[in-house]
């Protein structure tokens, strides 16, 4: 078993809360679309489509079915459009924080390396470096609680 440093049993602590504010901001978001599909009026539509979709699915969903929904209200829509594209920008940070490859070692910030194919400079590139710290982290999760009181 590896020893970990102080720092570095803060930054698995932070990680969790991170997963556990998206992950309780995902249920949210599944409400929101049963609300705007008239699912909790037909109780057929959340087992077989909005429980069975990903997260990401679900934002474009619930974008294009709000933009239908609101057109009488623009402000509304307006405020929704934001927070959706917001909650888009905190899922890929999400997607990275828990699929990335975690680089240890006796520092803390560390990195998190996501392989991500993009064509840039003439040539593929397959890796994506990001350091993180606590604080990076506890941003996240601010952002989270912000959206879900928006949402």
């Amino acid at each position: 078993m590896i020893k970990l440093t102080t720092e570095q049993h803060q930054l698995y602590f932070k990680i969790g809360e991170v997963v556990v504010c998206l992950s309780n901001l995902e249920h949210l978001l599944a409400y929101l679309l049963e609300v705007l599909t008239d699912a909790t009026e037909n109780t057929w539509i959340k087992p077989y489509f909005i429980d069975r979709i990903m997260a990401g699915t679900m934002v474009n969903k619930i974008k294009a079915i709000a933009k239908i929904k609101l057109q009488d209200d623009q402000t509304l829509w307006e405020q929704l459009k934001t927070v959706i594209n917001d909650i888009r920008a905190l899922q890929e940070k999400r997607n990275k924080v828990v699929h990335g490859k975690w680089l240890f070692d006796e520092r803390c910030p560390t990195k998190l390396r996501n392989y991500e194919v993009r064509w840039e400079d003439g040539s593929w590139q397959y890796l994506d470096d990001a350091v993180m710290t606590p604080k990076t982290l506890d941003d996240m999760v601010i952002k989270s609680n912000e959206l879900e009181s928006s949402t």
